[in-house]
């Protein structure tokens, strides 16, 4: 086990038997490197308190949990107009701009409405204003977001993953 950011990390125990399944248990409150998990195992099994909270894929249970799409953005431009210019896009749902730096800078979240891809509406309006735009991205939960999304009472723990 390493101690990393506070947390106990345990390598997942798997058993392969001769069919393509592969077993893996985490057999205390803990959580797996997500590369680890990915590459040894084609679904995930999250149990809370006894019961089954989750099965599926790890991409599938990224996106069934994350809703809609999730975007990181980084531009040159006044916070309080961002944020107003991106609340104003159709379909964003939820916005959170930060100051990055005394440079004019700055950072936002976006999240979308489910099935709905806002990044080209965002970067034609970060443009459209003359900001320079220098990051758009999408940002995804990690399993361990998940974990916690699942197995806390308070959910406000899990923060996406970059």
């Amino acid at each position: 086990c390493d101690r990393r950011r506070g947390r106990v990390w345990h390598r997942p125990i798997c058993i392969a038997p001769r069919s393509a399944s592969v077993f893996a248990a985490v057999v205390s409150v803990c959580v797996c490197r997500d590369a680890e998990v990915s590459m040894t195992c084609d679904r995930v099994v999250i149990i809370n308190k006894g019961k089954i909270a989750a099965v599926d894929t790890p991409e599938n249970l990224t996106s069934q949990l994350h809703g809609g799409q999730r975007i990181h953005v980084e531009a040159q431009a006044p916070g309080k107009p961002l944020q107003e210019m991106l609340e104003k896009i159709p379909g964003a749902t939820r916005v959170e701009v930060n100051p990055l730096g005394a440079a004019g800078r700055a950072v936002a979240a976006v999240e979308a409405a489910p099935g709905q891809d806002i990044r080209s509406l965002v970067a034609a309006k970060i443009i459209e204003k003359g900001w320079a735009l220098y990051e758009l991205r999408s940002v995804s939960l990690s399993l361990e977001d998940i974990f916690l999304q699942l197995t806390t009472d308070d959910s406000s723990h899990a923060q996406p993953s970059n």
